[in-house]
C-alpha cells in the first residue's frame, strides 16, 4: 500500500528530538482514509496528531482514532500526559477532542505589531 504523506502530515513530526511512538489508521477499501499518531512532545508529555481525508470527514473516524490511540498511550506510557492541541478557530478539531474525552486546559493568543 502506498500513501501520500502530505495527506497525513498532521499525524507525525519526523523529528528526532520528538520521536513518534504510536500510530493508528482506518482503512476503507484497503486504502488509508484516516490516521493518528502520537509523538513525545516533552519530558512527560505526548501529543496527538490526526488527519482524515476530506471525503471521509464527519463520519466519526477522527474521534474513534483519538480515543483508541489515547487509550493505548495510557497503557504503554502511564507516566506520560497525553495532550491534544488545536487552534481555537479549528472547530472540527476541538469537537473531536471533546468527544474523545479531552478538556480545555489553556488557550494562547499571539499578537504582532503591524509593520
Amino acid at each position: 500500500m502506498i500513501i501520500k504523506i502530505n495527506d497525513f502530515k498532521e499525524c507525525f513530526c519526523f523529528d528526532e528530538e520528538y520521536p513518534e511512538l504510536l500510530g493508528a489508521a482506518i482503512l476503507s477499501n484497503n486504502e488509508i482514509v484516516a490516521m493518528a499518531g502520537i509523538n513525545q512532545s516533552g519530558k512527560y508529555t505526548l501529543e496527538i496528531g490526526i488527519s482524515v481525508l476530506p471525503e471521509y470527514q464527519g463520519k466519526g473516524y477522527a474521534t474513534k482514532l483519538v480515543k483508541s490511540i489515547t487509550a493505548r498511550a495510557h497503557l504503554e506510557f502511564p507516566e506520560m500526559i497525553v495532550t491534544y492541541d488545536s487552534q481555537f478557530t479549528h472547530n472540527q478539531s476541538i469537537n473531536v477532542a471533546i468527544r474523545s474525552g479531552f478538556e480545555q486546559a489553556w488557550s494562547e493568543i499571539f499578537f504582532s505589531k503591524n509593520k
